[in-house]
C-alpha cells in the first residue's frame, strides 16, 4: 500500500478540513498545559420514565450501554428504580472537533429503543467538562479513607495510621536490602550470568 497516495489521516486533520471552529483546546492547570477534548457540554435528565418501557433493571443497563456506545455521548446513567435517565453529551453548538448530537437526536434514539421521553419536560443545563466532569474523576477534592477492619476511623487517625505507614516503609527497606543481598549472592554463585561491562 502506498501511504503517500492514501487518504488516511488523523481525525484531527480531517476535522480541520471540514472547517470545525476550534477554540480553547488547551487548559492551564497547576503550571501545565493540557489538551482537553471538550470545554462546554450539556447535561440532560429525563425524569418520570415509564417502568413498563424500561422493562427491568437488565434492560435499563443495556439501554445505558447503548447510550454510552454513541460517540457524542460522554456519560449516561439509566436508573431503573428512580425512573430517570441522565446523559452528558456533546451538543450541536459545541466548538470542538468531536461528533455532536442534539437533544432531539437523543430523544429519537431513546424512542428507537422503546423508551419515549419528552424533551420539553427534561432538565437541561450547560456544564464545564474540565471542572465538573474530568476534575471530579481524575483530581478529586478529597479521597475517602477507610480504617482497617476492627478499628474505628478515630482510632485509625489517632496514631495507628502513622505507625502502620512507618512499619510499611521499614518493611520495604528491609525487603529491598534482602533482595540486593540475594542478587549479589546469586551473581557470585553464577559468574557466567553476571553483567559484563
Amino acid at each position: 500500500m502506498d501511504k503517500g497516495k492514501s487518504d488516511y489521516r488523523s481525525f484531527y486533520a480531517k476535522s480541520r478540513d471540514v472547517g470545525a471552529e476550534v477554540k480553547d483546546e488547551y487548559v492551564e492547570d497547576n503550571g501545565g498545559r493540557y489538551l482537553v477534548p471538550y470545554r462546554k457540554v450539556r447535561q440532560v435528565v429525563f425524569r418520570g420514565v415509564r417502568k413498563e418501557e424500561l422493562v427491568d433493571p437488565e434492560h435499563a443497563a443495556r439501554l445505558q450501554y447503548r447510550l454510552i456506545l454513541m460517540e457524542p455521548i460522554l456519560l449516561a446513567a439509566v436508573d431503573f428504580d428512580e425512573r430517570e435517565i441522565g446523559v452528558f453529551y456533546n451538543p450541536e453548538e459545541a466548538t470542538n472537533r468531536n461528533e455532536r448530537i442534539s437533544l432531539q437526536g437523543i430523544v429519537d434514539f431513546l424512542a428507537s429503543e422503546g423508551v419515549h421521553v419528552d424533551s420539553k419536560g427534561a432538565e437541561s443545563k450547560e456544564v464545564d467538562y474540565y471542572a465538573s466532569v474530568y476534575g471530579y474523576y481524575h483530581n478529586p477534592k478529597s479521597v475517602r479513607e477507610r480504617p482497617p477492619y476492627g478499628y474505628t476511623l478515630d482510632e485509625w487517625k489517632s496514631g495507628l495510621k502513622e505507625r502502620y505507614e512507618k512499619g510499611m516503609a521499614g518493611a520495604e527497606k528491609k525487603k529491598l536490602k534482602e533482595w540486593l543481598e540475594w542478587q549479589a549472592g546469586f551473581e557470585k554463585e553464577h559468574p557466567e550470568l553476571a553483567k559484563k561491562e
